[in-house]
């Protein structure tokens, strides 16, 4: 029963790609490298790509989305900083290991928020 079962999603999974390669209407003997802008163009069509319009979305989303990238990448990167810093200096906010990771956790997500505001404030100095 177990092999049916990994039969069949290995079946659903790989359908949409085998779908997607049978139908594309690019040019296969071009590599992407050698295909001009208009023969790219149509091979992301083919697919259903469509590309936004640059007023498709309002001005301060763009900016939300940027603030909302950078805060969580810059959450990524502090947390084993910040993870580091407590275990060198053997500073436990709490003696549950659940707890202790969540209070790190936040600093970490503090410092990416504030990174993101200071981001932000520059953007804004800088485009005005």
């Amino acid at each position: 029963m177990k092999r049916i079962v990994a039969v069949l999603l290995i079946i659903a999974f790989s359908l949409p790609l085998l779908m997607a390669a049978t139908t594309s209407t690019a040019p296969t003997n071009k590599d992407a490298d050698e295909m001009t802008s208009a023969e790219k163009e149509q091979f992301k069509l083919s697919f259903g790509y469509e590309p936004y319009g640059s007023s498709e979305f309002p001005d301060w989303l763009h900016k939300v989305r940027r603030a909302e990238v950078i805060s969580l990448g810059a959450t990524a990167l502090t947390f084993p900083v910040i993870n580091l810093v407590f275990g060198a200096t053997n500073t436990k906010f709490s003696n549950d290991d659940t707890l202790d990771f969540l209070a790190k956790f936040g600093i970490a997500a503090g410092a990416g928020l504030v990174i993101a505001l200071i981001d932000l404030i520059i953007g804004e100095v800088v485009d005005d």
